[in-house]
């Protein structure tokens, strides 16, 4: 079985020079839990259109993403299916207002060590943790 290939984004905005994460609960049937905007790839595009496609249908925000920052994660989900997620690093541009999809029950934006401390998944949290305040 090949792997799902899917994108992931972790979104941040500035406010005072304080920086912010934007956060996503999932619905119940999506596994009601915290994580960063994602999904899959579709055929016919490439991992940065997936990015720019999948934060604005989860939460309706622009984004521009940041080059350099690139990390993969693998993981099992409890279907038994592997999912590749490319996780890119964006920043939503300023005044946008999240607007949450029928798969999002709500969002918040978080201080760095509150985001951390909110996510779901252990690979996240060593994610924003050990790459965002390297970069």
């Amino acid at each position: 079985m090949l792997p799902e290939k899917c994108s992931g984004v972790i979104v941040f905005r500035r406010n005072d020079e304080k920086y912010y994460f934007l956060l996503i609960k999932h619905s119940v049937d999506k596994g009601g839990h915290w994580a960063f905007p994602k999904g899959h790839v579709e055929e016919d595009e490439s991992c940065k259109d997936a990015t720019i496609r999948e934060v604005f249908e989860e939460t309706g925000l622009e984004v521009k993403i940041l080059d350099g920052f690139r990390e993969n994660v693998s993981y099992q989900t409890d279907k038994r299916r592997v999912k590749d997620v490319a996780y890119y690093l964006v920043e939503a541009y300023p005044n946008q207002n999240v607007v949450n999809s029928e798969e999002i029950v709500c969002s918040e934006w978080l201080k760095l060590n509150c985001a951390i401390q909110r996510l779901t998944f252990d690979d996240t949290k060593t994610l924003l943790r050990k790459h965002i305040l390297c970069y």
